[in-house]
């Protein structure tokens, strides 16, 4: 454990001394530049506190160097801080700019009106009113008594004509589930002669990776006897070659010696 925190130690150390993981201090947006800067003072304080778990195990003899380093980091992490400040919070929210509905008071219903009720009022006796009896000349002048603009039934139609229209809709839905079905019957009759086929293929296939098994096994035979005949070759043939150098070598010798022989006599 000690020697990873020592390892994290060098590495955090010296990334942040690298240049390129400094805060920019050219930053715009006020708030993404106090974010940089309180990475890295957070940073910073992590590998304080990693220094000072080595030093508690008795290790400060070999981390006095980064003790420093450490220091002048910590200083440029507080100077990136101090100028750069947290950003105010806004004053207003998106909630404050949201107009406020107002309830909507439905109207009062009008009130029916009262008919005035007298108790001495009697009922109109109508038994004995005669109806007076219209000319010929004067009903002949009068507008016909049929009515001037055409009559709209807004009744519900009649459970007669909605059960009218009942087996044309059945005949639909039967057409259409026939139709259906026969779609199915041919898409399992597709299916059926698409997986004949691949199995035939699959079955010629397996044929093919038969027949080459079969050649590569007998290459593979052939070639183990071409090895072995190869090998019983290059021993006869070191063999002759030995028996060769051998003769030439003391032919060589006789030659000298009678050489030397002639001289000598």
């Amino acid at each position: 454990m000690q020697q990873h925190d020592r390892v994290n130690l060098f590495r955090l150390v010296r990334r942040l001394e690298s240049p390129a993981n400094q805060p920019s201090t050219s930053e715009a947006d006020p708030y993404i530049a106090w974010l940089q800067a309180r990475s890295q003072q957070q940073k910073v304080a992590h590998a304080r506190s990693l220094w000072k778990n080595l030093a508690e195990d008795g290790e400060s003899s070999e981390l006095g160097d980064l003790d420093g380093r450490i220091d002048k980091l910590e200083q440029l992490a507080a100077k990136i801080c101090d100028e750069h400040p947290p950003p105010p919070a806004p004053k207003t929210t998106f909630l404050e700019h949201l107009p406020i509905s107002k309830p909507v008071i439905p109207p009062p219903a009008p009130s029916p009106p009262e008919i005035p009720s007298s108790p001495e009022s009697e009922p109109i006796n109508t038994e004995h009113v005669e109806v007076p009896i219209i000319p010929a000349a004067i009903e002949s002048s009068l507008l016909p008594a049929e009515p001037l603009l055409p009559e709209f039934s807004f009744i519900r139609q009649q459970p007669s004509q909605a059960v009218s229209q009942q087996p044309e809709a059945e005949f639909q839905l039967n057409a259409v589930q026939q139709e259906l079905t026969e779609q199915l019957f041919n898409m399992g009759h597709q299916l059926k002669l698409n997986s004949i086929h691949f199995g035939e293929r699959l079955a010629a296939d397996a044929n093919v990776v038969k027949d080459a098994e079969e050649k590569l096994v007998g290459n593979l035979d052939k070639m183990k006897a071409e090895r072995f005949r190869l090998r019983d070759y290059s021993r006869t043939a070191r063999g002759t070659t030995c028996l060769v150098i051998s003769c030439i070598l003391v032919v060589i010798i006789a030659w000298v010696m009678m050489f030397v022989v002639i001289r000598i006599t």
